[in-house]
């Protein structure tokens, strides 16, 4: 880590430099199948780059696919709709189409 003094003897930090991470080859690959497949799992694109050698953990991947993935919506009639109560105020249910 470099330090440079300034002139008032305050001392200024550069940054760290980027910690290269074992999922960095592979993050072209899952954004490359999410594009042509949004639906597709964290499991899924974990097993893919499994198979493409990648040694790291699952969690980083799951990490990584909510990161880039498409944010999906629930389906229309799938909201919660409030039913009955509790001690705590309204019980949540959802709806069935």
């Amino acid at each position: 880590m470099d330090v440079d003094l300034l002139s008032s003897g305050v001392a200024r930090y550069s940054p760290r430099p980027r910690i290269p991470r074992k999922l960095d080859p592979y993050k072209e690959l899952i954004v490359a199948r999410l594009e042509e497949f949004p639906k597709l799992s964290a499991q899924r694109s974990f097993d893919e780059v499994r198979s493409a050698d990648y040694e790291g953990g699952y969690s980083r991947v799951r990490d990584y696919v909510r990161e880039v993935g498409p944010r999906l919506e629930p389906p229309s009639g799938a909201q919660g709709q409030p039913f009955g109560k509790n001690s705590g105020g309204q019980t949540w249910q959802t709806s069935s189409p």
